[in-house]
């Protein structure tokens, strides 16, 4: 009598191998939910970032098959530096004259938004969990915005119109200090070569 009492209490008190104590399911239910929403936001930021790719590149001016962005990138790539002289650029970039200057000015203006690193900083961490080597990074844009600036020194003998722009970018309050400094390095330069220019004397 006493062995079947205690066989009972000891299937009673038995947990299945598949199951989880409460505390494990309550605990996973978050994560799983976390996973999926940044699942949801990569895939519809990857989508939006594609399609505005898509439109900018349909417009975007070029000069011998290649993107006004191509030659502003080999500015600041390494790897770039091999396929392209120095001449070659300037010549790109002369080519397409003062159609280049809305791209050029718009990219020298990027800096990181507060917004854009607060979402780094969420989702690097669950990101390297899945893949190291995934990480969400602006470090293209920020080279183009260097790039930009030899861009712009290469084109300023053409037109007025980047000293005006530069100027006023400099007089905004709201103006970054990485931005600052990259048209404040145009304006330097723009500045010499006027000094030397015979049209201005």
């Amino acid at each position: 009598m006493r062995f079947a009492e205690y066989n009972s209490a000891i299937q009673q008190t038995s947990v299945a191998p598949s199951a989880l104590p409460p505390s494990c399911e309550k605990s996973l239910w978050p994560c799983m939910r976390k996973r999926r929403i940044y699942a949801i936001v990569i895939a519809v930021g990857i989508l939006v970032g594609a399609l505005v790719l898509v439109l900018l590149l349909s417009r975007e001016p070029s000069y011998g098959g290649k993107r006004l962005s191509e030659w502003v990138d080999s500015y600041s790539y390494s790897i770039d530096r091999g396929r392209y002289t120095p001449k070659q650029r300037d010549q790109a970039i002369l080519g397409i004259g003062t159609n280049a200057l809305p791209y050029l000015l718009k990219w020298i203006r990027y800096d990181t938004r507060p917004w854009k690193s607060k979402l780094f900083g969420t989702l690097n961490p669950a990101l390297k969990s899945i893949k190291p080597s995934w990480q969400l990074s602006d470090e293209n844009e920020h080279l183009r915005a260097d790039g930009s600036v030899l861009a712009l020194i290469t084109l300023s003998p053409e037109t007025d119109a980047t000293i005006a722009a530069l100027s006023k970018l400099l007089n905004d309050p709201a103006t970054s200090p990485s931005v600052r400094i990259r048209a404040e390095n145009v304006l330097a330069c723009i500045d010499r070569r006027s000094w030397k220019d015979p049209r201005r004397l």
